[in-house]
């Protein structure tokens, strides 16, 4: 079994287990609170986006990590134009940042 198939299996689990945030205002928010442990990244998000988004993890310590899948992400979470999602759950994190094959930026 190819590991990118398990980031999306993680992805497409944690979000039918609703343990992630989608969508701008909502990660945001979640980001603010605390709640979200790392934040997965598109990388076909729009350098703003990116840049935003980096900047935000790096200010409140969360890692960034970058989607690498055969699927789109928008698609693997169920949510059209997804760029990024926030993992709430610690176990989802952990088995997402310990997977081969994504790019993380640490603060």
């Amino acid at each position: 079994m190819k590991k990118i198939c398990t980031i999306e299996k993680l992805l497409g689990f944690s979000a039918r287990s609703r343990k992630l945030l989608m969508g701008a205002e909502a990660v945001r928010i979640g980001i603010n609170k605390g709640v979200v442990k790392i934040i997965v990244l598109d990388p076909q998000a729009g350098p703003s986006t990116r840049e935003g988004i980096e900047a935000l993890g790096q200010r409140r310590k969360i890692p960034v990590i970058y989607y690498k899948g055969e699927n789109p992400l928008d698609r693997v979470v169920g949510k059209p134009n997804c760029k990024y999602v926030g993992i709430t759950d610690p176990g989802f994190a952990k088995s997402i940042i310990q997977s081969s094959g994504l790019e993380v930026k640490h603060p």
